[in-house]
């Protein structure tokens, strides 16, 4: 009797159970947090972080679509002026053709051409 063939096949149920438990949080951590938008800058608060943005460091925001075998879905990124482009928390939709998602979207690039204005 080998015991070998248990351990190696409890490490491949392992990792992949622990990638998908990594994808899951990573999914609730963008679709429920938090987005403010005030006069200055944009703050993001998820659960594991805050991070603040000014709006002159902010180039565009944009809408993206991402699609696989399951589906599709689309979100919202800041793109800044240095650095990577960032998703924004709570701007997240599974729906081509959802008005909420719009909405956000919408006022959102509001804040931002307001802002660009007053400087």
């Amino acid at each position: 009797m080998s015991l070998t063939g248990t351990g190696e096949r409890f490490w491949w149920v392992f990792s992949v159970a622990l990638c998908w438990l990594l994808s899951v949080i990573y999914m609730i951590n963008r679709g429920y947090g938090r987005t403010l938008l005030t006069p200055e800058r944009m703050s993001f608060r998820t659960f594991f972080s805050r991070r603040s943005i000014p709006w002159g460091e902010i180039t565009n925001i944009e809408k993206r679509r991402h699609q696989t075998r399951s589906g599709e879905w689309w979100d919202l990124r800041v793109v800044r002026s240095h650095g990577r482009p960032l998703a924004i928390p709570g701007a997240f939709s599974s729906r081509a053709d959802d008005g909420d998602f719009e909405v956000k979207f919408t006022v959102i690039r509001e804040y931002w051409a307001r802002s660009a204005r007053t400087e």
